[in-house]
């Protein structure tokens, strides 16, 4: 779970939040993870994934925040199927 470690313990969060190309690979990897894990991934690294969103949506601009919204969005398509 490298992308959930670039958020949740990295000393230079507000580098990373900020920096929209290490933002949207984060996301993406974080998505591949989710879709090839599944629900067993989900129970497993949610609350990573939620502290990263918490820490992300809020704290870029708004276009920069979309591959959040995306990995939010996967992630409440795999929980409610």
């Amino acid at each position: 779970m490298l992308a959930c470690v670039l958020f949740t313990e990295c000393d230079h969060r507000e580098g990373i939040t900020r920096d929209k190309e290490v933002l949207s690979s984060s996301m993406r990897i974080m998505q591949c993870y989710v879709l090839l894990g599944g629900d067993q991934f989900m129970n497993m690294y949610c609350p990573a994934i939620v502290t990263a969103l918490e820490r992300t949506i809020g704290q870029v601009a708004d276009n920069a925040a979309l591959p959040a919204i995306d990995l939010l969005d996967l992630c409440i398509q795999v929980c409610c199927c």
